[in-house]
């Protein structure tokens, strides 16, 4: 018979705020792949050649694709052999410096929502 499990308090924190970066991490994505779409139409119209072949779209998709998948093969690991080498705080503190500067390109290039237009002649 196994005995029951043991969960200490790092374990539970660890649990907790890898639950959190995973919520954001999906928040964030779908506002980004919105947002691309955006810009790659924006590209197309404005730089004819920009997309010659009509593939930016493929293109633009596979790069987030790429980028995320390699997230997720090279993040468990290096987290887990900055786990196992050091502590929790030394890995929380290296998610957030990625976080961080992860999220200055999204603020400094990203734009807000294309304002609506609103349709007066039905008042």
């Amino acid at each position: 018979m196994t005995p029951p499990l043991n969960i200490a308090a790092d374990d539970e924190d660890a649990y907790l705020t890898l639950s959190i970066a995973g919520v954001g991490i999906n928040l964030f994505l779908t506002a980004l792949v919105t947002d691309m779409s955006f810009a790659v139409e924006e590209l197309e119209q404005n730089d004819p050649q920009f997309a010659n072949d009509g593939n930016a779209f493929t293109e633009a998709y596979a790069l987030v694709d790429i980028t995320f998948g390699a997230g997720t093969v090279f993040g468990p690991l290096i987290s887990g052999v900055l786990y196992e080498t050091t502590n929790w705080a030394i890995t929380y503190g290296v998610l957030a410096i990625f976080t961080f500067s992860g999220s200055l390109p999204v603020m400094l290039y990203t734009r807000g929502s294309p304002p609506k237009k609103h349709d007066d002649s039905n008042a």
